[in-house]
């Protein structure tokens, strides 16, 4: 099981580090990734967002596995009166196929329901992109439907409060979060 930390400066080259290695493949299903050129950019993109909320930014977790950082999720777009939010992830190439990104997001789902009031977690991903519509269905999420978005098909999914708190919800998930470094 991944656990996950609030992004930090001080992870940012270790990150930076993976999108660099595996950025032309991540840019095709992530292309806000092509506005992080440096590691200051990286930092700064940190700094940014840690002390926003996921309804005016987002919420940044790093992705840490076997002691290594692999990737980031987001809680981000949040809509207040209706009490969404959608996620975004991304882990390097080598670390996709292992069941990674599917328990980060499930870690994301209990902290969102168990300490928000949000009511949907949604993930919103490119028709084509068959591993984060393998991750929904993982995590019993319902399809949402779909929406022409310029070129692009969007599929959306959702998670609701009820369903993953009657389903789904482990009250351990809570403890794979670690406290923010200073």
């Amino acid at each position: 099981m991944p656990y996950l930390q609030k992004a930090t400066q001080h992870h940012a080259q270790h990150w930076y580090k993976l999108l660099e290695q595996d950025r032309v493949w991540l840019e095709e299903w992530m292309p806000h990734l092509q506005e992080i050129r440096s590691l200051e950019q990286a930092m700064e993109y940190v700094q940014k967002n840690a002390r926003s909320d996921f309804y005016l930014g987002e919420h940044l977790y790093e992705i840490w596995e076997t002691g290594q950082l692999v990737g980031l999720v987001s809680v981000h777009g949040g809509k207040m009166t209706k009490q969404t939010v959608d996620i975004g992830y991304w882990l390097g190439r080598a670390y996709t196929g292992q069941g990674i990104t599917a328990a980060a997001c499930q870690l994301i789902f209990s902290k969102m329901f168990d300490s928000t009031t949000i009511q949907m977690v949604c993930i919103r991903c490119l028709a084509n992109n068959k591993a984060s519509q393998a991750v929904a269905r993982k995590l019993g999420m319902t399809y949402l439907g779909e929406k022409q978005e310029g070129n692009d098909r969007i599929l959306s999914f959702g998670m609701s409060r009820k369903l993953w708190m009657e389903q789904y919800f482990e009250e351990e998930d809570l403890f794979y979060f670690l406290e923010e470094e200073e």
